[in-house]
């Protein structure tokens, strides 16, 4: 099977299907060049064996070890962490980004989601009120050494106080801490999740998991340049663990199918997407099945800009959004 990457068009077939995945101040779209089944081609029959739907075949599962023998699961999951922060985060002044560093070589991921817990609970107990609308999500980080640390965002309804690294410390009670602001961040989302998969290169060197294949890539920390394996601390996961958890009043991304209607691809050719990748996969038939991904930035003003109905026109002629918008309502 070969996979092709590709920059796609700005327009989407309107005879097929697309996905909208709205979180917080952004939507995705993504349309395959072959109608989806929303149907699972394979059934659990239990831990080890599943049943193929279309052939009626038995098949035994091979079990992952680590994340990094099942990156597709481990991309979902990213994609998924994403998605939720940026559905809950869309003011960044309202978040709060904590770094929690154990002292010792700690290498118990029990332990840790218990410790994160009992931090939080003190936490709301010295600096939340119960009529305050708080929420949080928990992510954890293997280092190459075997140890974990915890990052926690913290999400409030307004403005997001000031708190002391000190008092975080003695709040946590097993070591470091460091709290960061996120106002200048544009996608925190993607910000965030590149903790997760990334590794620095000298580490990747020492711990062993950098591989002839892998890119490197440079990016500026603190007004430096570091270099970067992408999805390198992928491989130091073991396979089971949960990499994150949230509070159960967190928002849910909105996920639908639609048919792409006529104002959704008009206004798709009119804005430029922050983010866009195409894919072109040949089967083991000879075929091929293409899937166009975009990603576009929708504040206050513009989310009406997406309303999925029909418009009467073909074209939206007009560049500017006031316009676009005078045309498009009814």
């Amino acid at each position: 099977m070969k996979k092709e990457i590709f920059v796609p068009n700005n327009h989407l077939e309107p005879e097929l299907p697309v996905r909208i995945i709205r979180h917080g101040n952004f939507l995705d779209l993504m349309q395959s060049s072959r109608p989806i089944s929303t149907e699972c081609p394979i059934q659990r029959l239990d831990k080890d064996t599943i049943l193929v739907k279309s052939s009626g075949e038995i098949k035994t599962l091979r079990h992952a070890t680590s994340k990094a023998q099942s990156k597709e699961s481990v991309r979902q999951s990213l994609q998924r962490l994403r998605n939720l922060i940026n559905a809950n985060v869309t003011d960044p002044r309202r978040a709060r980004w904590i770094t929690l560093t154990y002292a010792e070589n700690m290498t118990d991921t029990h332990r840790l989601y218990r410790d994160v817990k009992k931090f939080i609970m003190r936490f709301r107990y010295k600096y939340i009120t119960r009529a305050q609308d708080w929420r949080y999500i928990i992510a954890v980080e293997p280092q190459g050494r075997g140890a974990w640390h915890a990052h926690v965002l913290f999400i409030w309804e307004k403005t997001a106080p000031y708190i002391a690294n000190d008092d975080l410390a003695a709040i946590w009670r097993h070591g470091f801490t460091k709290i960061a602001k996120l106002d200048n961040v544009d996608n925190i989302g993607v910000y965030l999740t590149a903790y997760l998969g990334d590794m620095d290169l000298d580490d990747a060197e020492k711990c062993g998991v950098l591989s002839a294949t892998d890119s490197v890539k440079m990016v500026e920390v603190d007004g430096k340049s570091k270099a970067i394996i992408k999805g390198a601390r992928l491989q130091l996961y073991p396979s089971g663990l949960h990499i994150y958890r949230a509070s159960r009043n967190c928002v849910k991304p909105d996920i639908r199918r639609i048919m792409l209607s006529q104002r959704l691809n008009n206004l798709m050719r009119n804005m430029l997407p922050k983010f866009s990748r195409g894919c072109r996969v040949e089967l083991e038939d000879k075929s091929s099945v293409s899937y166009s991904y975009f990603t576009y930035k929708v504040t206050k003003d513009d989310r009406l800009y997406w309303e999925c109905h029909p418009l009467p026109c073909d074209e939206l002629p007009f560049r500017d959004e006031p316009q676009q918008l005078a045309l498009a309502l009814p």
